[in-house]
């Protein structure tokens, strides 16, 4: 997610097409509903619509760098920083979440809407209607960087380590997946093909 160049563009027809033009690098995207993006560029927050000027709708904290974007089912934001950590705009106010670690990895919603943080050497953290469960080697996630997170149709929560191992959360407890043979697992998905099946990691 993270990009090179102060360009947004999108492949189309077959070719690259550049629409716009920050004056900041940008370091992470992300959809904000069926047709736009938010877009993270500098310590700026734009929302992008199709055929329109990106509209600036946020500066973010000075210490903060915008790694990831989550706009979840209510329409707010998450913002993870690596450094900065964990943040949500509802639009009108930016609120800082505590988290175990101010390096924010990855953000994923489960279908119960609790937000999952995954962080950089703080384990996984769990936000639940303004409750925060801080997740680690002490409550039993036997890891404590975890980059990707995921939950299947029947509940079942997955994740990526640094490290590449795949954990799930079964009957309550965490533990490494013993049967996954795939190698170095980096990131997990859901399919919406399958009821419950786990999308090799890639």
């Amino acid at each position: 997610q993270t990009c090179a160049l102060p360009i947004l563009g999108a492949w189309r027809n077959q070719q690259w097409q550049a629409k716009v033009n920050f004056d900041s690098l940008i370091t992470t995207l992300a959809s904000a509903g069926p047709s736009n993006l938010w877009v993270a560029a500098g310590d700026r927050l734009f929302r992008v619509a199709e055929g329109n000027a990106p509209a600036e709708v946020l500066q973010l904290p000075s210490n903060v760098v915008a790694r990831v974007l989550l706009e979840d089912r209510s329409g707010a934001l998450w913002i993870g920083g690596a450094p900065g950590g964990l943040f949500h705009w509802d639009g009108s106010q930016l609120s800082a979440v505590p988290t175990s670690s101010r390096l924010i990895t990855c953000l994923y919603q489960d279908r119960e809407n609790n937000i999952w943080a995954g962080t950089e050497g703080g384990g996984l953290n769990l936000i639940r209607r303004r409750i925060v469960t801080l997740l680690g080697q002490d409550s039993g996630l036997p890891v404590e960087s975890v980059h990707s997170v995921t939950q299947d149709r029947e509940g079942t929560l997955w994740a990526a380590a640094s490290g590449g191992q795949l954990i799930r959360s079964k009957d309550d407890r965490w533990e490494q997946f013993p049967e996954w043979s795939g190698g170095s697992a980096t990131c997990v998905a859901r399919s919406e093909e399958h009821t419950s099946e786990l999308q090799s990691p890639y």
